[in-house]
């Protein structure tokens, strides 16, 4: 369980997160994990998303053998203007 938060700037609200997940290793590199792509526009502004996304394989024809899942809240703010007035 990583419980991790990151604020990231949105310009148009019709870029792509890219999510790479990586294991940490003591000893040697961390290992990839998997990757998700979310389009941004995808999502409704001011709301929060709470879902699990399967993982993609590094290579697709890897897709067959790979298992992974990660859970993601997503609370995507784009206007900050409509969130103040939510507020008010």
């Amino acid at each position: 369980m990583w419980n991790e938060i990151f604020t990231l700037d949105v310009e148009t609200g019709r870029e792509v997160l890219e999510v790479l997940v990586y294991d940490k290793d003591d000893f040697g590199s961390d290992d990839f994990q998997g990757r998700i792509t979310l389009r941004l526009d995808d999502y409704r502004d001011q709301i929060s998303h709470d879902e699990w996304f399967d993982l993609e394989p590094e290579r697709p024809q890897d897709a067959q053998d790979w298992h992974g899942k990660i859970r993601l809240v997503l609370h995507y703010v784009y206007s900050k203007t409509r969130l103040i007035t939510n507020y008010i």
